[in-house]
């Protein structure tokens, strides 16, 4: 009976039972130390590990010091992630679990393909295309990604990068915050947190709107699965239209070189796919 009593207290006030029991929990707070935590470590170590290669390799061409500049980050990364699963007992095969149907891949796919059609278009109403142009042909990753083979830039802009924002994002953050305050706030509270680390203004709000619609996406489905082929399908799609279109801008195409009937296929694309999903949620 005794033993009973201790083992009952054990997991009541043990962090290690209320986390097997409960979940993790994440105040806003918490979330912004562990992504400033995570960005200055990643920044910090780069810097620092960038600077070393450099001395050892002195006359590093450009494309090998891009792709350090690259992977470094993502190492870094890769370690803290496992840091936070151990620190918050996460079962990783949980992230992955449920297995999304054909006609739920379909929805997904058909939606984030329609997702930056209407939202770039609605933004360059209200500003001049020329100057995201600008804004990202200065980053030279990017632009490296943007001029190698085209499988390359795919896995470098829209696999290794989404795989890492989606186990941090939605794995991560947004399963804490679940656990700390209502399903809205929580979604807007990690949108938010996603989009202020992509910096620059315009991607800031484009960011932040895609991360609402991905956190909605994985409340309702508790997959990253699902997530990671939404996020794999923004960024492939958005990278191949402005690499074979010539629109300028990685993630915004320019609403002055946008058909009205481009604009067309992507609403009513957004409908079928926005009714097919309903309907999944419905049979589940």
């Amino acid at each position: 009976m005794l033993t009973n009593i201790r083992e009952k207290t054990y997991n009541v006030f043990s962090l290690k039972g209320v986390i097997t029991e409960v979940g993790f929990s994440l105040s806003v707070f918490k979330s912004i130390y562990l992504v400033l935590g995570i960005t200055l470590a990643t920044s910090i170590a780069t810097t620092f590990l960038f600077a070393l290669l450099f001395i050892i390799f002195p006359n590093a061409g450009d494309s090998l010091q891009i792709t350090i500049s690259f992977v470094i980050p993502y190492l870094i990364e890769l370690f803290i992630i496992r840091y936070l699963i151990d620190r918050f007992n996460i079962n990783f095969f949980k992230w992955f679990e449920n297995i999304p149907s054909i006609k739920e891949i379909i929805s997904i796919v058909g939606f984030f393909i329609s997702f930056p059609i209407i939202v770039t278009s609605f933004f360059n109403i209200f500003r001049n295309p020329v100057s995201v142009e600008k804004n990202i042909s200065s980053l030279s990753i990017t632009g490296f990604l943007g001029e190698s083979n085209v499988l390359i830039a795919i896995l470098g802009i829209a696999v290794i990068p989404i795989i890492f924002e989606e186990i941090i994002y939605r794995g991560i953050i947004l399963k804490g915050m679940l656990k700390h305050y209502d399903t809205y706030n929580a979604i807007a509270f990690s949108a938010l947190l996603f989009g202020l680390v992509h910096f620059n203004s315009i991607r800031m709000i484009y960011t932040f709107i895609l991360g609402l619609a991905l956190g909605y996406l994985y409340y309702k489905k508790s997959s990253l699965i699902y997530t990671m082929i939404a996020h794999f399908t923004v960024n492939s799609f958005t990278h191949l239209m402005n690499r074979y279109t010539k629109m300028p801008g990685y993630v915004d195409f320019s609403y002055k070189h946008m058909p009205i009937w481009f604009l067309g296929i992507g609403i009513i694309l957004f409908i079928i796919s926005v009714y097919l999903f309903n309907q999944t949620l419905d049979y589940n």
